[in-house]
This record gives structure tokens, C-alpha cells and sequence, in this order.
């Protein structure tokens, strides 16, 4: 999936017809203004000033294309005033055509003339964020000056992000913006609510357990499961830190599993990680061929993630009829050889091969990338940055490619949700294709979760019955009667609906047969005791006595 950036296409009909091989016959200065209000939005006002650099040309026409049709209250004028201005186009982009008032004879000689108009296509609030977007001009070839200045009102507060960052207080010259556009961004999270379609059919002659995935916390994102239905049989957590919902299915049962919630997307990690097996992230995959001779030499030769992710950004060109016709994925070897046929996987695969070749670890997500097109559905990768106490950091090439160069490894963005995560398998987990994601204002409510803890038959039951991924850090148990094996167990993670069963090794002290005795569990401030009778067999018949 691809995002496209709005551009500006900028020509000067010229009395006569001008060969490409041809010195330039005019320069041209932008001084542009974009003021943004309350609701959004915003006046764009371009002040221009056009030089004759011969005595042989004069321009009479000038003619833009901006894409997108959202333009209103359109108009310009020079000294002399009002120019004649003329409008035509579609649903994608609109042309405008300029009649001037005098033609500039004579070498260096100067045109100044103003165009303005409004637009509601260049600042959108989506859920909590404003996002500005500052078309990036289809070329700066004789352009002198180009500079933007952009106006926000007081509410919006302090930037999120800037991309690129401006030479001053939100003005940006043409060095700062010829490669690119102007991203902004203002706010502090941003919150999806989300309906996820499971469909899952057991097609074996016999009973069988079958896995579903459901949005994971990670460094950048809360989940908040507020329901699963119907009710799992447990959620575990796989080695990438996907949540993964477990049912018992008949033989050739159909069910759909509804899972629905919110998520909090946040710019900044969290926390920090430690990866403690990196090397999962370096191994070969399919479509990850990180050992192929010609993927290791570009990686050796780029060696760092920014310059493989500019290398990719570069190379690959976005195929969108590939998505259409639903064509099979290259892997990074084949986008390597056909790189005028990506997909947002190919873009993927090849950073990931690249990567892992280069030593890097490296893996895929999955997900929800808000954009206008119909398949909301996208990848994009992550590398592990071991700065900082270790972060994964997230970078989305294949938007680099179609914004037309906004920055999304420096900076990311806060339009991208997880749905998996695939580092040690390419393919799997699957996240469903039937999936019902809106930006919403509101923020999740949020409830003090913890553990439910049974102690059963020697065995330590615990259970999330929350909404949140709940981390019970040590638990501690101790009795004055009883030797327990182990007298302690570290963190243990529980996503929603998660059920742990821990068995202990439970023994009592030699002439305890018989009598009574209590079991304290400690964890996360909360304590429990349990009543037990020893018997000889080594059989403990428990109840709660206290919290």
C-alpha cells in the first residue's frame, strides 16, 4: 500500500517554443504562506516573482497543477491589478491557468504577482493529531528562491514532529525541501478503535487447535481488548511478541472469532528492550534471502540502516497494479532484479534481507496504515537500535518512495497500527483481512488490572480478566510447613483472556502430616493467603482464607 503526497506542478508559457537542449530563459522566486485555522482550513498564498534572463522571451501564461480538486475562493493579482485565472480538472487534481496583465521585456527585467486560495485538503485532524501536508514542488530546475512559511493557530500547541526540520520557527527553504515535501504533525498519541474479522475453519476429520492473532503492546503501542468472541481458550505470547488466541475447534467446524478494542499509538517508545536472542533476526528466510552473494555484497557496501533504507527507497518503484491483481510476492532477491514491480512487501523484503545480510536485526510488521486508498492493509520494517537501553525502531520505505521523499526513518509517523509482527517466520502469523479501524478522540479508559491467582491442586492459576496486557513482576510464595520449589517465579505476561497454569513442586517438612498451614502469595503489592491441610498424600485441599 502506498501514500501519495500532493505536488505542485509549476510551468511559464513562453511567447515562443523553447528547446529542452536550450539555456533557461527565466527564474523564478516563491515566497509562500500557508495559514491554518481553527477548523483546518488554509490559505495558501503565493507571492512570485518571474525574471527575464534574455531580451528575445517574454512569459504570458502560467500554469500549475495541484493535486487535489479541494481548492476554493481562487484568485490573483499583480500591481495592476485582478489577473484572469481559469480552472479545470478532476476528482485527483486540479489546473490553473494565469493570464498576466504585461509581459516583462528586456534582460532582468521583474513580474511580482500574488495567487491565492484555500484549501481543506492540506490540514486534517484524523483522531487526536493535526497533520499538515505542504505540497512539494514537481521541480526546482531555474527556481532562485523557494521558501515556505507556515502559520498554525496557538491551540495546536508544540509540533509533534517536523519533517524536515525547519530552518527557523516553521519556514523551510528550497535546500530543506527540494527533495521532498513538508510533514507536520501536532498532538501526543494518537487512539484507533478496531473490529477484527477471524474466520476459522478446521479442516481435519478430527479435533484441532487452531490460532488466531490480536493486536500485540509493543515499544510504540497499548492494546486495550475490550471483547473476544466467542472466548478463547487461552492468549499466549509468541517469541516476536505476538498475542495469539487459541480455540478448540470440531472436526470440519466453521467459526468467526470478533475481537474489537482500542489501541493508543505513541511517536516514542515506551520503554526500552533488550533483545535477548538477536540472532533470530539475522537468519535467512524466505523471501529474506540475507545469504544471497549479490544481497550480501549491497549490504556490505551500504553497511548501515539509513543508507539501506535509502538505497531501497531509491531503487524500488512503487507497482500499484500489482496489488490489484493480487499477484504474488517477490521476495527481496526478485525485487532486487525487477525493481520496477513493488509492492509494500517487496520494499520490506529487500530492507529486511539487506539488513540481516549487513548484521542488523531486523523483521516485518503488519498492519493498518491510514490512507485514502481501499486496502488500508500495509508492511513495513523494523530494526533493533541497541542505543538507548535497545529500542526496535520503525521505518516504512515504501512511503518514502510515494510521498516523493518525507522523511520516515528519522521520524516516523502516528498513522501506522500492528496487527503481527513476523521476525522468525515471513508469513506467519496472518493478520485478518477483515478489519474495521477508525481514528477516535477519546482516550481508552483505563482500569488497575491484575492477575486473578487460584492456587489448585499444587498448581498456581493465574488469570487476566482485564482489558490490558497485565506483567505481574515476581511472585513470591512462602510457608512456614512447606517447602515450595521454587519459592519465587519472575515477570510472567498476561495479555486479555490469558490463563496461566504453573505447577509447583509443594513438600511437607518431615512430622507436618496432618496439620494445617498457610501459603502467603505476594505480587505486585497484593498479598493472599491460602489455607491448606497436609495429608499423607502428599494432597493439599486449599481454599482462600484472606486477600
Amino acid at each position: 500500500m502506498s501514500k501519495r503526497l500532493l505536488l505542485i506542478f509549476l510551468f511559464f508559457v513562453l511567447a515562443h517554443p523553447v528547446s529542452a537542449a536550450e539555456s533557461p530563459k527565466f527564474s523564478v522566486s516563491y515566497d509562500i504562506n500557508y495559514s491554518v485555522s481553527e477548523t483546518g482550513l488554509t490559505t495558501v498564498t503565493q507571492n512570485i516573482r518571474l525574471t527575464n534572463l534574455t531580451s528575445e522571451f517574454y512569459a504570458s501564461q502560467y500554469t500549475s497543477r495541484i493535486g487535489t480538486a479541494q481548492i476554493q475562493n481562487l484568485r490573483a493579482f499583480d500591481k495592476l491589478g485582478p489577473l484572469h485565472v481559469f480552472t479545470a480538472g478532476d476528482s485527483e487534481e486540479r489546473e490553473i491557468k494565469i493570464n498576466f496583465n504585461e509581459t516583462i521585456y528586456g534582460k532582468d527585467k521583474t513580474l511580482n504577482w500574488t495567487l491565492v486560495f484555500e484549501s481543506s485538503e492540506i490540514a486534517k485532524k484524523n483522531g487526536r493529531i493535526w497533520e499538515i501536508t505542504l505540497p512539494k514542488p514537481s521541480s526546482l530546475e531555474n527556481v532562485d528562491q523557494y521558501n515556505v512559511t507556515l502559520q498554525v493557530p496557538s491551540s495546536f500547541k508544540d509540533p509533534l514532529y517536523l519533517k524536515p526540520q525547519p530552518q527557523t520557527n516553521y519556514y523551510w527553504t528550497k535546500d530543506q525541501i527540494q527533495n521532498a515535501g513538508i510533514s507536520v504533525a501536532f498532538g501526543d498519541f494518537q487512539v484507533f478503535d478496531f473490529t477484527l474479522t477471524h474466520k476459522l475453519f478446521n479442516q481435519n476429520f478430527y479435533p484441532a487447535t487452531m490460532e488466531i492473532v490480536l493486536p500485540p503492546d509493543t515499544q510504540y503501542q497499548k492494546v486495550f481488548l475490550s471483547n473476544l468472541d466467542p472466548k478463547p481458550l487461552d492468549v499466549t505470547v509468541d517469541t516476536d511478541g505476538n498475542w495469539i488466541g487459541k480455540y478448540s475447534l470440531s472436526p470440519r467446524q466453521k467459526i468467526t472469532v470478533i475481537s474489537k478494542g482500542q489501541a493508543q499509538v505513541f511517536l516514542k517508545p515506551r520503554f526500552s528492550l533488550l533483545l535477548p536472542d538477536p540472532t533470530i533476526y539475522l537468519l535467512p528466510q524466505k523471501y529474506w534471502e540475507a545469504n544471497d552473494t549479490e544481497i550480501k555484497n549491497i549490504a556490505q557496501s551500504l553497511g548501515s540502516p539509513d543508507k539501506i533504507y535509502s538505497f531501497v527507497s531509491t531503487l524500488l518503484t512503487y507497482d500499484i497494479t500489482r496489488t490489484e491483481k493480487n499477484l504474488p510476492r517477490l521476495g527481496a532477491k526478485n525485487a532486487l532484479n525487477n525493481p520496477q514491480s513493488a509492492t509494500c512487501m517487496e520494499f520490506t523484503d529487500l530492507f529486511i534481507a539487506l539488513a540481516r545480510a549487513a548484521n542488523i536485526p531486523s523483521r516485518q510488521l503488519s498492519g493498518y496504515a491510514f490512507t485514502k486508498q481501499k486496502n488500508p492493509l500495509h508492511a513495513w520494517p523494523e530494526f533493533y537500535d541497541p542505543a538507548l537501553g535497545g529500542t526496535w525502531r520503525m521505518i516504512d520505505p515504501t512511503w518514502a518512495k510515494t510521498t516523493g521523499g518525507i522523511d520516515y526513518f528519522n521520524n516516523f509517523d502516528l498513522n501506522h497500527f500492528i496487527l503481527a509482527i513476523n521476525g522468525s517466520d515471513p508469513i506467519k502469523p496472518l493478520p485478518p483481512k477483515d478489519i474495521e479501524i477508525t481514528f477516535v478522540s477519546a482516550v481508552p479508559a483505563v482500569t488497575a488490572g491484575a492477575a486473578e491467582i487460584d492456587l489448585v491442586d499444587n498448581n498456581l492459576i493465574l488469570k487476566n480478566v482485564g482489558r490490558t496486557l497485565i506483567t505481574t513482576g515476581e511472585i513470591t510464595l512462602s510457608s512456614p510447613k512447606v517447602k515450595i520449589n521454587p519459592d519465587h517465579l519472575n515477570r510472567i505476561v498476561l495479555p486479555p483472556y490469558a490463563v496461566r497454569k504453573i505447577p509447583l513442586d509443594l513438600r511437607p517438612e518431615i512430622w507436618s502430616f496432618g496439620q494445617k498451614s498457610i501459603i502467603t502469595i505476594k505480587s505486585g503489592g497484593k498479598t493472599l493467603k491460602f489455607n491448606v491441610k497436609i495429608n499423607l498424600l502428599y494432597r493439599f485441599f486449599i481454599s482462600l482464607f484472606q486477600k
